[in-house]
C-alpha cells in the first residue's frame, strides 16, 4: 500500500497590520505598533503608550514654537522713571515721568 503524503498548510491571519513606511525613530516604531493594536482593540504595552505621548508632546511643542516665532514683537526702550501702560486691547504706551521729575533729572545730571 502506498501512502499519500499531503502537505498540510495552515493559513495564519495576522491580528494587526503595522505600517512602517514613515518610521525613523524607535519612538515612532513603538507608536506605530501601539496605534495598530488600538485599531483592532488589542491592549498596548506601557512602552507603546509612552511613545505615543512623547510624540504628541514633541509635536505640540514644535507647533507652539513655530507659532510664537511668527508673532510680531516690538521693543521698548525704558529709561529712568518711565513706565509701560497696557490697555485692555493689548496695546502698550510708554508713560514719561512727571515734568517736574524730568526737569529735576535734567538739572542734576552729570556732565
Amino acid at each position: 500500500m502506498k501512502k499519500t503524503n499531503k502537505k498540510v498548510t495552515k493559513t495564519v491571519k495576522p491580528a494587526f497590520i503595522v505600517d512602517l513606511t514613515n518610521v525613523e525613530t524607535p519612538d515612532e516604531l513603538y507608536a506605530a505598533f501601539g496605534l495598530a493594536k488600538q485599531d483592532v482593540n488589542l491592549p498596548m504595552t506601557d512602552d507603546e503608550l509612552v511613545a505615543i505621548v512623547n510624540i504628541a508632546i514633541n509635536t505640540t511643542l514644535s507647533a507652539l514654537q513655530e507659532a510664537f516665532n511668527k508673532l510680531p514683537y516690538k521693543e521698548y526702550n525704558i529709561t529712568n522713571g518711565e513706565k509701560l501702560i497696557f490697555d485692555e486691547k493689548g496695546n502698550v504706551k510708554v508713560k514719561k515721568p512727571n515734568i517736574f521729575r524730568r526737569f529735576w533729572n535734567w538739572v542734576t545730571r552729570k556732565k
